[in-house]
């Protein structure tokens, strides 16, 4: 399988992306509410499988 660069960086950096504004939208929330935040173990962690099926998605569906 020849990977296809522009593809495979654009999905990660969109997954990227989204998970970032996920751990960002977390921690104001749970500052204004008081609370700790689930801090970036977790999330980090839940995103690492949507990375993995955004490059796949990239390379296979989309070539």
């Amino acid at each position: 399988m020849d990977i296809d660069w522009p593809r495979t960086v654009g999905a990660g950096a969109i997954t990227v992306a989204v998970v970032a504004a996920i751990y960002i939208a977390d921690i104001r929330e749970a500052w204004l509410l008081g609370e700790t935040p689930i801090g970036p173990g977790l999330i980090i962690t839940g995103a690492t499988g949507g990375v993995a099926l955004g490059l796949l998605a990239a390379n296979l569906f989309l070539a």
